[in-house]
């Protein structure tokens, strides 16, 4: 059953990567322009972008990290993500899954799953993978849908041991986005 759905999902951000930043490139912004001002990224960081989409972060990030890394479930996603991050010889892009990343444990610094979370199957699981890829201080930024059930997540965030460290809020933003460590 899980793997239909998850069929489900891969094939809904197949078809729409050709338009998704046409549907979303202004409510993407405005998360990243509620965060990035808040953060502090350093040629020392390693920054995963889990959920990358169609890159739309990686541009943002890539002239002020050492190295970034996009991963996204949808290949069609992460075409277009190939394109936009093509003039930039710090990224890589790898077709994964959150909930099972190919990658070396406490690796990265800085790690994103903005609009990443409410695509998951199982969010414990996706996140006990964020927490262990992260080095032992790494900034976690996550976003949360706000479908009324924030409080509940946000406990789910504490309760897998992510510290809260800020809440960006507003009525422009169409999720809550959190920094945890």
């Amino acid at each position: 059953m899980d793997s239909e759905r998850k069929k489900t999902l891969i094939k809904k951000y197949d078809r729409t990567a050709e338009i998704y930043d046409q549907l979303y490139l202004s409510e993407q912004k405005s998360k990243y322009d509620a965060i990035l001002p808040a953060l502090s990224l350093s040629k020392a960081d390693s920054v995963l972008d889990a959920g990358c989409g169609t890159g739309l972060l990686i541009p943002l990030i890539a002239e002020r990290s050492r190295f970034v890394v996009g991963i996204d479930i949808s290949l069609r996603m992460l075409e277009q993500a190939k394109r936009r991050s093509l003039s930039f010889r710090n990224v890589g892009l790898v077709l994964a899954d959150v909930e099972l990343l190919p990658l070396r444990s406490e690796y990265f610094s800085r790690i994103f799953a903005l609009t990443t979370l409410q695509n998951v199957l199982n969010k414990g699981r996706a996140l006990k993978e964020i927490k262990r890829i992260g080095t032992r201080n790494s900034l976690k930024i996550v976003s949360l849908l706000k479908k009324g059930d924030e409080t509940k997540q946000i406990r789910l965030l504490e309760k897998m041991r992510f510290k809260v460290r800020l809440v960006q809020d507003s009525e422009q933003l169409k999720d809550i986005v959190i920094v945890c460590v």
